[in-house]
């Protein structure tokens, strides 16, 4: 089950995600990256004081990431001071990265990775999809989220929520590093 959709009715195309088995992995292309872009969904700050949303800040301080965050997660970075780049749909952020001279903040180029989490499973499925089949010239499709995502590029494998956030925590301290 850890390198499986987790709906079973997700039948994902000739080529899957291949597992990132270790968080390093992940701080690695995240340092790669030469204009990452972060999309961040609700189910982040799901939970009892959600130990998600700080190190997601962290390592879009660390990288110079672009944080494109849909409205129900935007307030809870702002109580963290935290602001993200641009709020916005999931699917919004889905059709722009569509868009190969999109750039999510004026003075960045358009992104080269889209670092994917906290989107419902069912739409984060439709919107990488979508990247896979029409953006893969120009972008590389990550998630960082707890479930596996068959459409990506890379994906973590699934997790519990316990597990994530150890994980993102370890992703944030690799990054920091210099």
């Amino acid at each position: 089950m850890k390198g499986e959709a987790w709906l079973r009715a997700e039948t994902p195309a000739i080529v899957r995600a291949t597992l990132i088995e270790k968080p390093g992995v992940a701080a690695k292309l995240l340092k790669r990256a030469k204009s990452p872009v972060i999309v961040v969904g609700h189910e982040v700050a799901e939970g009892e004081g959600s130990g998600i949303l700080d190190p997601i800040a962290r390592i879009a301080r660390a990288t110079g990431a672009p944080v494109v965050a849909t409205g129900g997660v935007s307030a809870e970075f702002g109580r963290r001071r935290f602001a993200p780049v641009i709020v916005m749909s999931a699917m919004e952020a889905g059709d722009r990265l569509l868009d190969p001279a999109w750039r999510p903040a004026p003075d960045r180029s358009p992104p080269d990775y889209a670092f994917i989490l906290g989107v419902p499973f069912a739409i984060a499925s439709v919107i990488e999809a979508g990247l896979a089949s029409f953006a893969r010239d120009h972008l590389k499709i990550i998630s960082l989220d707890r479930l596996y995502h068959p459409h990506c590029d890379l994906s973590l494998p699934n997790q519990s929520r316990e597990e994530w956030e150890k994980n993102l925590e370890t992703i944030a301290r690799e990054v920091e590093k210099t």
